[in-house]
């Protein structure tokens, strides 16, 4: 009945009296293979997400529970806000390139004073120290380095810029349809080649371009204020092409397949799990209740 079916198990309990608690534990068996399965992955979760809603709706839980729950598919909802926020800095002002040249020559006189008088500029460096200290905290703790660090995200951050506009796909799907299939997270699949990646990519290149368009016919000055999106909106098929070429000899580890990610066949026993743990409303013994993603 439902696609996250461990929440809607959870949210039945607890409308009967019981206590329960989710305990994630990570292994790589759902680890998608390439870009393709990571989009049918994230596809299911969105799909998933977006049923919180009538749990919350239908269940008898307890107002702090729901707004548990709806950080979900809020997370989710959130996400699509970056290409509407783009949009607007682009096509909802206009500028000529004269103004753009002016802002760019005081930009390089006096970069901070420049900088620091535009509002949104402001804002961004302020969230950038927000959301980067802990990172950086946690890198020194665990002893990873910057470019260990680096060499993951760049990767993580491509596949979710191509990932984007399937995201809002599913969920406009989903909200217009009730859609309730599972797109399943393929298995064994080989790498995929650059024009494999540039098809798949084709919806946040054709983002990508609209916004370019814009930038020159109307907005110059926006390019300024979005080069750290659209560059790695653009760049972000390459990386992942780069990602999916076989590994040299020296880097296949025993759990490789010898193109950059676990081997399925070498990892069936691995599972990712969602431990429920469940105490009766009389506080009688836990119980604990394995659910396979």
């Amino acid at each position: 009945e439902y696609v996250s079916e461990d929440f809607a198990t959870a949210a039945l309990l607890v409308e009967r009296g019981w206590h329960c608690r989710f305990v994630p534990l990570h292994t790589y068996e759902a680890t998608p293979e390439n870009v393709r399965g990571f989009i049918r992955r994230q596809n299911k979760w969105t799909r998933g997400a977006m049923e919180f809603f009538g749990m919350c709706a239908r269940h008898r839980v307890g107002t702090a529970r729901k707004f548990d729950l709806l950080q979900t598919p809020l997370g989710h909802i959130a996400a699509l806000l970056l290409p509407l926020g783009m949009f607007l800095t682009v096509y909802g002002y206009s500028s000529t390139p004269a103004g753009a040249a002016s802002f760019l020559g005081a930009l390089l006189h006096n970069p901070l004073a420049t900088f620091w008088s535009v509002p949104i500029l402001r804002y961004l460096f302020v969230v950038g120290v927000v959301t980067t200290t802990p990172a950086v905290i946690v890198l020194r703790h665990c002893r990873i380095s910057f470019r260990t660090y680096w060499n993951h995200r760049w990767l993580s951050s491509a596949v979710s810029i191509i990932a984007l506009p399937y995201e809002f796909k599913s969920m406009a799907a989903y909200v217009g349809t009730r859609l309730r299939t599972i797109p399943v997270t393929p298995k064994n699949e080989s790498p995929l080649g650059l024009r494999e990646v540039v098809r798949i990519s084709r919806y946040s290149l054709l983002l990508a371009a609209t916004l370019l368009a814009g930038i020159v016919w109307v907005n110059p000055l926006a390019g300024l204020f979005n080069a750290t999106w659209l560059v790695p909106m653009v760049f972000a098929p390459l990386v992942v092409w780069r990602f999916s070429r076989p590994l040299p000899p020296d880097m296949v580890g025993p759990l490789s397949d010898g193109w950059g990610e676990p081997s399925a066949q070498r990892m069936e026993a691995e599972r990712v799990h969602v431990v429920l743990s469940v105490r009766p409303p009389e506080r009688g013994p836990t119980e604990m209740y394995s659910i396979v993603e």
